[in-house]
This record gives C-alpha cells, sequence and structure tokens, in this order.
C-alpha cells in the first residue's frame, strides 16, 4: 500500500524542479534550491529498493547481478514512454530553436540512440546533442542501482552497518570539496557520485526507518506524526524557492534536511480519508511523466514565444505534461 502523503510530495517536488529549471525561460524567479527534489526522488529509489531486497534472502548468490539487473529495469521500465516522449519534444524543440541552423547532422543522428538508451547523462553522450537532460536521473539509476543491490546483498551486515551511511558521507564531502559554481556540478563524475550517495543514502534511510519502527519509543507512539511532516514540507518547500544558494549547488546540511523530511513522513501511520488518500495518490502518480517530460515542453514554450510571463510558461508546461500523461492512459499505452 502506497504511502500518500509521500505520493503528495513526489508531486510537490516535481513541480519545484519544473520551476527550478526556470533558467530555460531566460530567468529564474526564486527556486534556486530546488535541485534538492532530484535528491528527494534518488532517496526513496533507495528506500523502496532496500524495502524490496529486505526479506529476500532466497535468492541464490549468483543470481544476485541478474535480479538486480531486472529489478533496475523494471524500476526504470514504467516511465519509458514518457521518457522517450520527452526525448521526442526534446528533438523537436532543437529544431526549431532560433540557432537551429547550427545543428550538425551527423551528430544529431549520432544522438538519437544514446539518448533513447537513456544514455545522453552519461560520459557516452558527450559531444552530442542530450534531448532531455533531466533524464540523466534514469541513466544513472539504470547503471548505478543494480551495483548497489549487489553489494548490499553479497555484504548484508557490513553494509547494513556501515557501507550505507559511509560510503556517502564520503562522496559528498568529496562534492562538497570540489564543486564550486554551479557549472561543477555537471560533470558526469560529480553526477556519478551525487547519485550512488544519494540511492545509498536512501538504502540508510530504510534501514533507520525499520530500526525506529522495531525499537516502538514510546515518544512517538503518544504523538501523531502527519502534522509534524506536513510542518516541516511546508518548510523544506519554502526554503527550495527562497534559499539563495548563490551560485553553488550542493548543500550537505540540505541533504540531511531531506533525509528527516522523509524519516518523519515514512513513519506516519495516521488515517488518511480515503478520498483524500486516493487523490494524494493520483497526484503521485503525475510526478515521474512531469519530471520526464517537463525540460523539452518547456524549451517549446520559450521558442515559441507566445507566452511571456515566467510563472504562466511555468504552469503551461506542466499542464501539457500531464494533458499528454492522460492521453497516454485513456488510450491504455501506459
Amino acid at each position: 500500500m502506497k504511502n500518500s502523503i509521500i505520493e503528495l510530495y513526489r508531486f510537490c517536488g516535481a513541480i519545484v524542479i519544473v520551476f527550478h529549471h526556470g533558467f530555460i525561460f531566460g530567468e529564474r524567479l526564486y527556486f534556486d534550491t530546488g535541485w534538492i527534489f532530484v535528491e528527494f526522488f534518488f532517496l526513496l529509489t533507495g528506500y523502496f529498493t532496500a524495502k524490496h531486497f529486505n526479506n529476500m534472502d532466497n535468492i541464490e548468490v549468483e543470481n544476485i547481478p541478474q535480479v538486480a539487473v531486472k529489478y533496475s529495469l523494471r524500476k526504470i521500465y514504467r516511465t519509458t514512454l514518457y521518457a522517450w516522449i520527452g526525448i521526442f519534444i526534446g528533438f523537436v524543440a532543437l529544431l526549431v530553436k532560433p540557432s537551429s541552423g547550427d545543428i550538425n547532422i551527423v551528430t544529431l543522428i549520432a544522438s538519437i540512440p544514446v539518448n533513447l538508451l537513456f544514455l545522453g547523462g552519461t560520459d557516452l553522450g558527450s559531444g552530442l546533442y542530450n534531448f532531455n537532460s533531466p533524464l540523466w536521473f534514469i541513466s544513472n539509476i539504470l547503471i548505478f542501482l543494480p551495483i548497489i543491490i549487489v553489494y548490499m546483498y553479497k555484504m548484508k551486515n557490513l553494509y547494513i552497518y556501515i557501507f550505507s551511511w559511509i560510503i556517502p558521507l564520503a562522496l559528498y564531502s568529496y562534492n562538497l570539496e570540489h564543486i564550486g559554481m554551479s557549472i561543477t556540478w555537471d560533470v558526469s563524475h560529480m553526477l556519478y557520485f551525487r547519485s550512488i550517495a544519494d540511492l545509498m543514502l536512501g538504502t540508510f534511510l530504510f534501514y533507520v526507518v525499520k530500526w525506529v519502527q522495531k525499537a516502538n519509543i514510546k515518544v512517538m507512539r503518544n504523538i501523531s506524526l502527519l502534522p509534524v511532516s506536513l510542518v516541516i514540507f511546508i518548510i523544506y518547500i519554502l526554503g527550495s524557492i527562497f534559499i539563495d544558494m548563490k551560485g553553488t549547488t550542493i548543500s550537505f546540511s540540505l541533504i540531511l534536511f531531506t533525509f528527516l523530511v522523509l524519516l518523519i513522513t515514512l513513519l506516519v501511520d495516521d488515517k488518511i480519508p480515503k478520498q483524500v488518500d486516493k487523490v494524494f495518490t493520483e497526484l503521485g502518480s503525475l510526478s515521474l511523466p512531469i519530471y520526464c517530460m517537463h525540460f523539452p515542453i518547456m524549451q517549446l514554450v520559450q521558442f515559441s514565444g507566445i507566452i511571456t510571463d515566467y510563472v504562466f510558461k511555468g504552469v503551461i508546461s506542466i499542464i501539457i505534461a500531464i494533458g499528454i500523461t492522460y492521453i497516454l492512459r485513456y488510450v491504455k499505452l501506459v
């Protein structure tokens, strides 16, 4: 059963990421720290991965890599059509943008399979056109999640008690040491370290949630965590909107706060009214389609020149992404 509060937060996170990418419109009003919701999604992926494999002790050791790859592919499968549509829109946006006359045809053709295989966000995409740059999120899940699963399973106790938290800490520390201005954040090996750290921290989140639930802490039995979760999430959202990173793009304190937001929310056991639960779950189901398609849609909206207002351009991009999603559902393609 899905945690509908998490689903609501996922939807909000996708919206924040859209406005964080407002630089496409030639400006970004607030949302400078919206990148933190990428960590939010990575941590959730790690959490649900650890939860899935927690009780699977019956897998033969030699079959673990195969199981890990299959699980990762299934994780990505439900986003594939949305991502490919986003890639197609990005392809069209590249052709219609004002400087489209400068396109190298050979490079353009070579870029198509790399993008369709979600490799645009890796070193294999270097020097090629990236039709939908936020899909580096999917690229890194495909590459690193199976490896993490293998080590999580083969070195279970060592992974749970040491590797799941010390490796993220080391990788975050390395990034903090070497990342200066935002352009450096896009260097591929930094993105690799970022995604590995986030995914592993997400698995650690599962172990912490499991420990807290098992400990049955008295003070937590006597309070409702739902209002606490809502308050800290509102603070989290406001931080993503108003905190000015002044050119830098990583903050360990914000990553820790993300961990705290998810920890409290995943411990919520308040009963949500059925209709509210249904609405929140439906909103959550829109988060990945919005994420997979928003960036190229925003490019097309910008290149059209029809809409000039920053906020309206963002809202229209979200509405188009949601519209495409419901059309695909209506014709039963997803």
